[in-house]
């Protein structure tokens, strides 16, 4: 699965913009008072202007032979959320995988990932241009297990391979792209921070079609 779009709500436009482009270089798709479009690899992440202060978990890959100087850059700029003391790297052993953590200006669980499994060296220096996609976005329901069958049902997708699904936690996709459905109150990982349900818009491809859904409108 590829996850092309994600779109989300911010109450802090200006920050927003101020964290992703000025602190991490992302590039800039499109901007008015309203919205930012920012390039994400592969991806597109959209910010929408809101009174709603809303925080979402999400996760971008970055290159798997890129993952220590990535961890080092971004340390040197924001500081990293430890996943226990003293130590802000996630071993993801099962995926195959490192990660570590940050909170964005809006209180978001931003992740960068390296996925072994995957081809996608670079030979250029990492910063923050060098994201490959959007490659997780968290989803949560009353029930984790009764939304990941519905989703799995309406579209097709599997359980991620790789993770047993749990009652208030699941992971539906593949390597490319996951949806991380989780129960709501359920704290995101790394932080105690409860899971809640916020407007989200995503575009995703799977088995060569290209879905468009917006979840927990209220």
């Amino acid at each position: 699965m590829d996850l092309l779009e994600i779109r989300l709500l911010t109450n802090d436009l200006v920050g927003t913009r101020q964290f992703y482009h000025d602190q991490l270089g992302m590039d800039i798709q499109f901007e008015d008072s309203n919205q930012l479009k920012l390039a994400a690899g592969l991806s597109t992440l959209i910010f929408t202007q809101s009174g709603i202060p809303a925080v979402y978990h999400f996760a971008f890959t970055i290159p798997s032979n890129r993952f220590e100087e990535a961890h080092s850059w971004t340390g040197s700029i924001l500081s990293l959320l430890e996943v226990e003391t003293q130590n802000t790297i996630a071993d993801f052993k099962k995926w195959n995988a490192k990660a570590f953590y940050f909170y964005d200006n809006n209180n978001n669980i931003v992740e960068f990932i390296s996925r072994f499994d995957l081809k996608n060296d670079t030979s250029s220096s990492f910063d923050g241009a060098s994201v490959c996609c959007v490659s997780e976005i968290g989803i949560v329901g009353d029930s984790a297990q009764s939304l990941s069958e519905k989703l799995i049902s309406e579209y097709g997708l599997p359980y991620f391979i790789k993770q047993q699904p749990q009652p208030d936690f699941s992971a539906i996709g593949d390597d490319n792209g996951l949806f991380i459905v989780v129960s709501e109150n359920r704290p995101w990982y790394p932080t105690q921070l409860k899971a809640g349900r916020y407007p989200t818009g995503i575009r995703f491809k799977h088995a060569g079609k290209i879905y468009d859904t917006n979840l927990h409108a209220k």
